[in-house]
């Protein structure tokens, strides 16, 4: 799983009411916007990320761009001119476009091109820190969204997620800790799971650097096997962690002995095998002076 491809799953799981397509096709050339985001009548109540569900209208564009991506100014017209083919393929005229679409340009880092058409008038920061919004030269209402800037708030986490990975090693804590002291929906839950495996490499040291973490860790872990598979999160972490987290029985069912062995060797298999048997006879102690009390 590509982390483009999981931004674009996201919104899936996070519009609920509208219906999300993506590569969709603007002209005869392989002219393709990234997604599309149809909420029949302009319904925006089911949908759980807060600038979407106040600014989407009942046709909405969306190009998206990765930390890995290098955010051009030539990026711009090339969203307004996906807006206009757009707007002719569903049949909408000028005055429908500007009532009923809006075309968005999100991005994890700022773009030094937004300055400058701030400075040039032509984008203005709206309400939402993070959100500009185009003045001119768009034919529907646009916006441009840079992830890095938005505020760590609940309404903000699915798009937090993507953002640049210094600024990760701030949101994830957040998130965390909210989830630990209030609760967060089960998709929310899922996602930071999945968000902390796939950006395993720059949340693992953070971390493990403060002991109240660890077990937020294997939290964490055991959560994206859940819904990735337990292979997935294999290859995308290393068989190490994931014994920490789930043991050593589990991955030897799921990746063979072979493999294991490959990755940890011999010695490295038994010191697993005798804490997982430590555990257990721990979790045995526990539970039987749980009920002497």
């Amino acid at each position: 799983m590509t982390f483009d491809a999981h931004f674009k799953q996201l919104l899936q799981d996070f519009l609920g009411g509208c219906t999300v397509r993506a590569g969709v096709e603007v002209g005869k050339l392989p002219l393709a916007i990234d997604l599309e985001v149809g909420c029949e009548g302009g319904d925006t109540s089911g949908i759980e990320i807060s600038i979407f569900r106040r600014g989407f209208k009942v046709h909405n564009i969306i190009e998206y761009k990765s930390s890995h991506d290098r955010p051009r100014p030539q990026d711009m017209a090339k969203l307004a001119g996906y807006a206009g083919l757009y707007g002719e393929r569903a049949g909408l005229g000028i005055d429908a476009m500007l009532a009923e679409m809006t075309a968005w340009y999100i991005t994890a880092a700022k773009p030094t091109f937004v300055g400058e058409l701030a400075d040039a008038g032509l984008l203005k920061p709206t309400d939402d820190h993070g959100v500009y919004r185009f003045e001119h030269g768009f034919p529907c209402e646009a916006r441009v969204v840079v992830i890095a800037e938005l505020d760590i708030e609940e309404g903000n986490f699915p798009l937090l997620g993507f953002a640049t990975d210094d600024r990760l090693k701030d949101v994830f804590p957040a998130m965390s800790r909210v989830s630990r002291e209030t609760g967060l929906s089960p998709r929310l839950e899922k996602y930071i799971a999945d968000i902390f495996v796939l950006k395993y490499e720059v949340l693992k040291n953070m971390v493990e650097a403060a002991e109240e973490y660890e077990q937020e860790v294997r939290r964490n872990i055991k959560g994206a096997i859940m819904h990735l598979g337990l292979k997935e999160v294999i290859d995308a972490i290393g068989i190490k962690e994931v014994i920490d987290a789930v043991g050593i029985k589990e991955v030897i069912d799921a990746a063979g002995v072979d493999q294991v062995v490959d990755e940890i060797g011999i010695e490295g298999m038994e010191a697993a095998l005798a804490r997982a048997k430590q555990r257990k006879k721990k979790t045995k102690i526990e539970k039987s002076t749980s009920k002497k009390a």
